[in-house]
C-alpha cells in the first residue's frame, strides 16, 4: 500500500511537472504585442538593443540628467522620480 501511494505521488510530480512546462512553453511563443507599449524606444547600441526614455525639455545651460537603474533593475525604477527631474531638466532612463 504504501509503495503505491509513493509511485502515485511520483506520478503525479511528473505530470504536474510536464504540464506546466507546456504552459510556459505555450506563453513564450505567444507573438502578442503587449496591452501598453513601454514609454520611450528601442536604440541599437553595439548590437544590443537598449531601451530609452527621455522626457523633460532640453535646455542649453543645463545638462542632461541620466537616471541608472541598479544591478537587475529596469528603468521602471525610476518611474516616480523621473516626472519630477523632467520638470526642469531633460532626464534619461535606461
Amino acid at each position: 500500500m504504501r509503495i503505491g501511494l509513493t509511485r502515485f505521488a511520483a506520478a503525479a510530480g511528473i505530470v504536474s511537472m510536464v504540464a506546466c512546462a507546456a504552459s510556459v512553453a505555450n506563453a513564450q511563443d505567444r507573438s502578442d504585442s503587449p496591452p501598453y507599449p513601454p514609454p520611450g524606444r528601442l536604440v541599437d547600441v553595439g548590437g544590443w538593443r537598449l531601451h530609452l526614455n527621455c522626457t523633460g525639455e532640453a535646455r542649453p545651460p543645463q545638462p542632461t540628467v541620466i537616471l541608472e537603474a541598479g544591478v537587475g533593475d529596469f528603468s521602471v525604477e525610476w518611474s516616480l522620480v523621473q516626472p519630477g527631474v523632467a520638470r526642469f531638466a531633460r532626464v534619461c532612463s535606461y
